[in-house]
């Protein structure tokens, strides 16, 4: 099932792709790669909390996947500048510093983390984040 859903997502047959991602973990739960593929194709697909829910699931079985974990980070940098939009900086914050957790080198994330915790007055730690943004 994992081959023909490479095969299916080299076709651009995203939802047929990402059925057989899914069958494939069906028959092997500890399958890291059909996780990392289904969240990739449903990253894409904007299906946020799915390719959330894959992505955590494939890091679990492989913490050091990098690929896993840019992913997660983009994710939740992108929920974060949505609740920074929103005005929500204490939701931000925490999906800043789950970002931060899975990709301390995205500089955008280094960026808003500075921002959000020098609003908050916690001065130290928004040079510490800017500093590692203007470095990135």
């Amino acid at each position: 099932m994992y081959a023909e859903g490479v095969k299916l997502a080299n076709e651009n047959r995203v939802e047929e792709a990402l059925e057989a991602f899914y069958k494939a973990i069906e028959l092997k739960p500890d399958f890291h790669e059909a996780y990392l593929n289904f969240g990739i194709l449903s990253y894409h697909l904007q299906k946020s909390n799915e390719a959330e829910e894959a992505l955590l699931k494939a890091h679990e079985l492989n913490p050091e996947e990098p690929k896993v974990n840019q992913l997660l980070a983009e994710i939740y940098y992108e929920s974060a500048r949505k609740s920074v939009e929103s005005k929500e900086s204490g939701e931000a914050l925490e999906k800043l510093k789950q970002a931060y957790y899975f990709d301390s080198g995205h500089a955008y994330v280094n960026y808003f983390l500075g921002g959000l915790y020098a609003e908050e007055g916690m001065r130290d730690e928004a040079i510490k984040h800017l500093e590692a943004f203007l470095r990135l």
